[in-house]
């Protein structure tokens, strides 16, 4: 294998890392904007998150347009720099929404929903991180026959946002409370119906590596790489993304 080519792969690993640390953020978020807002504080974290996210998404678009123009990819490296262009922007706006959630914190919203609403909004949060979670294995795994059961969940969100629709319409709630939740309730909805990114083919050649994506605050970041080409990746969750 030539210098560039190993260059080249390492490049791909260093761009797959960026990405799969992109899903692993907003599954990790996505409880925390709950939790703020039904009464916790967790927007300024939140910010700092946003801020590396934004960064990593640029971080992300260059080196990918650079490798086009360096490489002039072909095949399974193509379709994987068209993957990972694809659906950089579509995180990047992902974690937009989770920031609108998260933006209600210490507003009255919290103390003024009804129990029923306060428990639609809890079960909603856990679907779209749970959501998140499986589209991030599933991108990393190359796992295309996710996609049923991730459509499965999202008919169960709409569900989800229609009952609560109802519930905001029943008048037990302040008209700004009402308002204000029915702005979150489409927040939810839109992040699961975001989650479904087809992932690219499997490709040859990559080393193994293990990432741990980490809490609010804290990155994923790639454990030792094999020295065999080609050999199986495995990925870990950490105990943070589970709900």
């Amino acid at each position: 294998m030539s210098g560039s080519r190993r260059e080249f792969d390492r490049t791909l690993e260093a761009i797959e890392a960026k990405v799969i640390e992109l899903f692993a953020m907003i599954a990790e978020d996505l409880p925390v904007a709950t939790q703020a807002l039904l009464g916790g504080n967790a927007a300024g974290v939140l910010a700092e998150r946003e801020k590396v996210i934004d960064a990593l998404y640029r971080e992300v678009e260059q080196l990918a347009g650079r490798e086009f123009l360096l490489q002039s990819p072909v095949a399974s490296d193509l379709r994987f720099l068209l993957s990972v262009l694809r659906v950089v922007p579509e995180l990047e706006r992902s974690h937009d929404l989770v920031m609108q959630i998260a933006s209600q914190a210490g507003r009255p919203l919290a103390g003024g929903l009804s129990p029923a609403a306060r428990a639609l909004a809890e079960q909603m949060g856990a679907l779209a991180a749970a959501m998140w979670r499986q589209a991030a294995g599933a991108w990393y795994a190359r796992d295309r026959c996710a996609a049923p059961a991730l459509a499965e969940q999202d008919q169960e969100m709409d569900e989800f946002h229609v009952i609560l629709a109802a519930e905001l319409a029943s008048g037990r709630m302040t008209i700004p409370v009402t308002m204000e939740m029915t702005l979150v309730a489409r927040c939810y909805e839109r992040l699961g119906a975001r989650r479904q990114h087809r992932p690219p083919g499997r490709l040859p050649g990559r080393a193994s590596r293990r990432l741990a994506p980490r809490g609010p605050g804290r990155t994923a970041s790639p454990g030792p790489r094999s020295s065999s080409s080609g050999s199986s990746r495995s990925f870990s969750w950490s105990s943070s993304l589970v709900t």
